[in-house]
């Protein structure tokens, strides 16, 4: 999973712009790619953040991922919702096995 923590004073533009990247990654060969959005409402001095998670089915789905972060098109989007969000942390993380 790649995992986005940001804040944000247009929640509702914010959310409508992640409700496109869906469509994005898809159009663009990350059709096995899942985009979620959830609010930290209990979570301490997170509380108010937003977390972006695109999650893709494995390892090397998420090497295609990171290739496309230098590709022209997530840029561009990239850039469009570089004012309405404050970058808190993002970071890549994997399942752990429990048994």
């Amino acid at each position: 999973m790649y995992v986005t923590n940001v804040t944000t004073t247009d929640t509702a533009g914010y959310l409508a712009a992640i409700g496109r990247l869906s469509g994005l990654l898809s159009a663009n060969g990350l059709e096995d790619a899942k985009v979620s959005v959830y609010s930290a409402v209990a979570a301490g001095a997170a509380a108010g953040q937003l977390q972006v998670i695109i999650s893709l089915p494995n390892q090397n789905r998420m090497a295609a991922m990171m290739d496309a972060m230098s590709s022209d098109w997530l840029r561009e989007f990239l850039g469009s919702i570089a004012t309405m969000r404050t970058l808190v942390s993002n970071g890549i993380f994997a399942t752990v096995p429990t048994e």
